[in-house]
């Protein structure tokens, strides 16, 4: 039914007010009359009120309704867009999946060809080899004239030649270690070496070389680093041979310098030589990229091994220049502390974890105490220590690391399986500690950690103890 509206719904009113006015007249009783008068007004208030409430809840009813109705066609938009977008992510899925099979493909050739790559610069590299020492040694002989006089002009040509081969052989070490390095394959026999040491074997070699070139000297007594001692003396060769190609033998002036700065040692290489301009500097560490004139020229390898050889002992290399005064060649490399030390030689065998097959670290603390006097010196303190470590060096597998822990203690980190961690102390007992007195204790890194002192502590805090393998923490030991 349809609720009234308009003038119908005072219908029932004006019906009741002429009912009353014809029951006033036949009764002449005017108080009926006002009475239902009095009825009329207050039915005729009430229905208007009515009316209003009416039409305020038919509006919000219809402005309800056109709400909901767009809150429907906005769901129905967004049930789409949702539709849309799931189909568009199971596409990128099946997308995804596919380059995934694709790019393990292809990673897989990559190291296939990586392999073949190393493979071929190594046989390679073997078989230039042997021809070029044959070569060097003739051509060393017929500069010396053991195979007969030579006139000026053969020995000029045969000059040229041992250096093409000097050259060649360069280029050949450089790719060599290049490629290791690039394979991670380049392992590292680190140890404690006084900066100075470093210094005077790179001024042995090439004092011969340096004719009229006045060369200065500065650098500390005390500063060591803790380094693979070769590989370091290859980068300061290097960078030694190519400041002697630039700086002139008349007038021409090298400075060798070690500073200690913030935990670091620098050892800088100056000449007063061309220079180099700035736009040449970002090319000296790419492969095969040459600066200079000709008198620079070399094999384009040699400064991008040694910031590689930097790198792999923390370092880095620098340079500066200025055209018209020189060069510095810098190398930074952490100073020696037994901390670092330790944490270096941890996180080196801790990254061959994952490809030694079932091994872990296993560090090994010696207390050293009874072969020291304790009024020595320091430096005395650590000849017999370096001498010890030398003897146990001697006894273990190539790989493995032997350090000093202040005061007394020596330290060896290597990498075996956990069965053989007694194997180890007892071929130093009959070797190396063969009749001396010296507590050894035993833990194994056992995952999750970075921090080797935690496995230090747990070997020397047993020391001699019964043999034992238990969990502490993330080390378990065996002494």
């Amino acid at each position: 039914m349809k609720p009234r509206t308009g003038m119908s719904r005072y219908l029932p009113i004006a019906a009741l007010l002429c009912g009353g006015i014809v029951l006033s007249a036949r009764y002449n009783s005017w108080w009926v009359l006002v009475i239902l008068l009095l009825l009329t007004l207050l039915g005729a208030g009430y229905l208007r009120l009515a009316s209003r409430r009416s039409a305020h809840i038919e509006r919000l009813v219809i402005k309800r309704t056109a709400e909901l109705r767009q809150a429907n066609k906005e769901l129905t938009l967004r049930e789409e867009l949702m539709r849309s977008l799931v189909e568009a992510l199971e596409h990128s899925k099946h997308q995804l999946e596919g380059q995934s099979d694709l790019l393990q493909i292809t990673n897989k050739r990559l190291e296939e060809l990586a392999a073949l790559k190393d493979e071929v610069v190594a046989k390679v590299s073997h078989e230039l080899r042997t021809p070029l020492t044959s070569i060097k040694e003739g051509l060393n002989l017929m500069l010396d004239n053991a195979l007969g006089e030579t006139t000026a002009d053969q020995q000029d040509f045969l000059k040229t030649m041992d250096s093409d081969v000097d050259r060649l052989t360069e280029l050949i070490n450089n790719m060599l270690d290049l490629s290791k390095i690039e394979a991670g394959r380049m392992r590292l026999v680190r140890k404690r070496v006084k900066a100075k040491e470093l210094i005077d074997s790179v001024l042995r070699s090439y004092k011969p070389l340096l004719g009229p070139r006045t060369i200065r000297v500065e650098c500390p007594e005390a500063s060591c680093v803790f380094v693979d001692r070769n590989r370091i003396l290859q980068v300061l060769t290097n960078l030694v041979s190519n400041v002697l190609k630039v700086t002139p033998e008349e007038g021409g002036a090298i400075t060798l310098s070690v500073s200690e700065q913030d935990g670091r040692i620098a050892f800088g290489i100056t000449d007063n030589g061309p220079g180099i301009a700035a736009e040449d500097l970002s090319k000296l560490f790419q492969k095969f990229s040459q600066v200079g004139g000709s008198r620079a020229r070399g094999t384009g390898l040699g400064l991008v091994v040694c910031k590689e050889l930097a790198a792999l002992h923390g370092g880095r290399m620098d340079v500066t220049s200025e055209v018209g005064r020189g060069s510095t060649f810098t190398l930074s490399l952490p100073a020696y502390t037994d901390a670092f030390a330790l944490q270096a030689s941890f996180e080196e065998l801790r990254d061959l974890i994952p490809t030694s097959e079932g091994q872990t670290v296993c560090c090994l603390a010696i207390q050293a105490d009874a072969l020291l006097n304790h009024g020595a010196m320091s430096e005395e303190r650590w000849s017999v220590l370096e001498r010890m470590m030398e003897e146990i060096r001697r006894n273990l597998h190539r790989g493995d690391i032997v350090l000093v822990r202040e005061p007394s203690w020596i330290v060896v980190l290597a990498l075996a399986h956990a069965h053989d961690a007694p194997s180890i102390v007892n071929r130093l007992r009959r070797t190396a500690l063969k009749d001396l007195p010296l507590p050894v204790g035993v833990a194994l890194y056992l995952g999750g950690g970075r921090d080797p002192m935690r496995l230090f502590e747990y070997a020397a805090s047993h020391a001699d103890q019964a043999p034992v393998v238990q969990d502490a923490g993330r080390a378990g030991g065996v002494s």
